[in-house]
């Protein structure tokens, strides 16, 4: 994207837009050396060009001075916060783009369990649709491996910060139903089925549905009965 700038000329004494060059998001530089949004923040963080900011991975204010970017902290025609990188500074990164890769790559083969943790999510991703949030993914990893929130953030190439966060929700998460199981021991149901008679005109050919209450000691539940696998209505 274009950038200009409004310069006053002073021959004429008016304002004029004066070109200052070709600025790309954060997310642009990325798919110019091959790689995704999540990978090249990591990358430019690992550089020293980005510092984590409440979870999120921007461009620091000393590197606005330096005229190295741009902050959009409250664009007009976006929701989200985002950066953008000057001519300059994609020059000062394409200089040590491949020695930062090469060090960012050597040091997360320094922990072979995070190597193991990334592959094991990918190929379980490769199986599931749906599993679409960082959270999840964040839990995922908490289930199967056990691995620091510092941890997690290298296997997902994410700030420690969010890790850290979406760790400290699935513990909430998993306490509180602890306390639940605890207070509610698990009970058998009660449920009688209704006698036929009670069934006649309660069938919903479009639906396939039948509206039930189960009754346990501790709760109601108003389920729905799905009939889709008897043959037809004509089995009741």
């Amino acid at each position: 994207m274009k950038y200009v700038r409004e310069e006053l000329d002073r021959s004429t004494g008016q304002l004029v837009l004066a070109d200052i060059g070709e600025w790309v998001t954060v997310t642009e530089l990325g798919e110019q050396y091959g790689v995704g949004r999540k990978k090249v923040r990591a990358i430019l963080h690992h550089m020293g060009l980005l510092a984590n900011e409440r979870g999120h991975y921007r461009l620091p204010r000393w590197a606005v001075e330096k005229g190295l970017g741009l902050r959009h902290d409250k664009p007009r025609k976006s929701r989200y916060a985002f950066d953008v990188i000057s001519p300059k500074g994609q020059r000062l990164i394409a200089q040590v783009w491949d020695e930062t890769v090469k060090d960012y790559e050597a040091d997360l083969r320094k922990d072979a369990r995070v190597d193991e943790a990334r592959l094991a999510l990918e190929a379980y991703l490769a199986t599931r649709v749906g599993i679409t949030e960082e959270r999840q993914r964040v839990c995922w990893l908490r289930d199967h491996f056990e691995m620091t929130h510092e941890a997690v953030a290298k296997a997902l190439e994410i700030s420690p910060t969010l890790a850290r966060r979406y760790a400290d929700q699935q513990d909430e998460q998993r306490a509180f139903w602890a306390r639940y199981k605890k207070a509610v021991p698990a009970q058998e149901s009660t449920f009688d089925p209704l006698p036929e008679k009670d069934l006649t005109g309660l069938w919903n050919s479009d639906q396939g549905v039948i509206p039930i209450t189960v009754l346990t000691p501790s709760h109601r539940m108003n389920l729905s009965l799905a009939w889709s696998d008897l043959a037809g209505a004509d089995n009741l």
